[in-house]
């Protein structure tokens, strides 16, 4: 998992859906600091974990709850329109 989203380009949006219990070590294989505090039993299903991988820069690990929006909340580009069905 690791090797595949550090293979991605520069600029790709990726959504990863994974277990509690494989989280810090996706998180230290992906160099990401700060998680180590983090802890989640095995039956919270409210969590979400958005990191962003600015240019040049540290990544930046942002832990949220459902519904919760980071401080500041990141700059993410909308998906595009859907087309519309005739």
């Amino acid at each position: 998992m690791v090797e595949y989203i550090r293979g991605l380009p520069q600029g790709t949006t990726a959504i990863l859906s994974h277990h509690s219990f494989t989280l810090h070590q996706i998180l230290t294989g992906l160099c990401i600091p700060g998680h180590e505090d983090i802890r989640i039993s095995g039956s919270a299903y409210d969590n979400l974990f958005i990191v962003l991988f600015p240019a040049g820069g540290t990544p930046q690990l942002h832990a949220l709850k459902h519904g919760e929006f980071p401080e500041p909340c990141p700059i993410v580009e909308p998906p595009p329109a859907l087309p519309e069905r005739n």
